[in-house]
C-alpha cells in the first residue's frame, strides 16, 4: 500500500508506472491501479473508498467495446 500510496496520481486517477515497470515515468498501470484500489478497500481508511471508487472508474474509462476480441 505504501508503494501505491507513492504513485498514486490524483489528476489521472491511476498509479503511475515506476522505473521497474516500464522506464517511465509518465505512463500509467492499470493493472497495479485495480490491485491498489482493491487494497484501499481493504485498507478502509479515511478517504480509501473515494480513492478505490475514482480508480475503478479510471480503470473502467480504459475499456473498449470490441466484440470477439479478447
Amino acid at each position: 500500500m505504501e508503494w501505491g500510496d507513492r504513485l498514486w496520481d490524483p489528476q489521472a486517477r491511476l498509479l503511475r508506472a515506476d522505473e521497474v515497470d516500464s522506464g517511465r515515468a509518465d505512463r500509467y498501470t492499470v493493472r497495479a491501479s485495480s490491485w491498489y484500489a482493491f487494497g484501499l478497500l481493504a485498507r478502509n481508511g479515511k478517504g480509501d473508498d473515494a480513492r478505490a471508487l475514482a480508480i475503478l472508474d479510471a480503470v473502467l474509462a480504459q475499456q473498449y467495446d470490441a466484440p470477439g476480441k479478447p
